[in-house]
């Protein structure tokens, strides 16, 4: 199956000497300035997935809807923040936006049980056959394209606005 990630670097382009600033700091006060922008860009593109998902699914629970958010974890050197559905709101949330196949019969490799039926049932072995597809419906590609260019401009924004922050500070 395809990762359902989507990767997105940005990099600061424009002003030079903006970029020199930012780069002269240290990587922690950069670590919070980039989070800090991107907790303001997240909200952008949750709303545009939540309309997504009502547009595009019938849902019975309302756990897909609720799913969007947005987590950072700080590492040492940098911070990764992954904005999109939250696994522990809708864990199936990757099946809906990338589909997956129908299958009869088989076995889930090791499990004791399945191995035990599998010596009196021989038709349960193997991958099982297929019998359909469930289309794919892409809410968080299809949201993450229309709002790009926004976030790109909130999150330029903010860097813009913690950077003058820091050198506020510092003189």
């Amino acid at each position: 199956m395809a990762s359902s990630d989507i990767g997105v670097e940005f990099t600061l382009v424009g002003d030079a000497a903006l970029r020199r600033v930012m780069e002269e700091l240290p990587a922690r006060v950069q670590k919070s300035v980039g989070q800090r922008a991107f907790a303001k860009a997240a909200p952008i593109l949750t709303n545009a997935m939540a309309s997504e998902i009502g547009r595009q699914t019938t849902t019975r629970t309302g756990r897909l809807l609720a799913s969007p958010g947005m987590r950072s974890k700080r590492y040492r050197s940098s911070t990764v923040t992954v904005i999109g559905p939250l696994w522990n709101k809708a864990p199936y949330a990757n099946v809906v936006e990338l589909g997956h196949r129908l299958a009869r019969g088989g076995t889930l490799p090791g499990t004791r049980r399945r191995k035990a039926n599998k010596a009196a049932n021989p038709a349960m072995t193997g991958q099982g056959r297929q019998i359909g597809k469930v289309e794919p419906r892409p809410f968080a590609q299809t949201a993450f394209n229309q709002v790009a260019m926004q976030m790109l401009e909130v999150i330029q924004a903010e860097v813009i606005a913690g950077l003058v922050q820091q050198a506020e500070k510092s003189t």
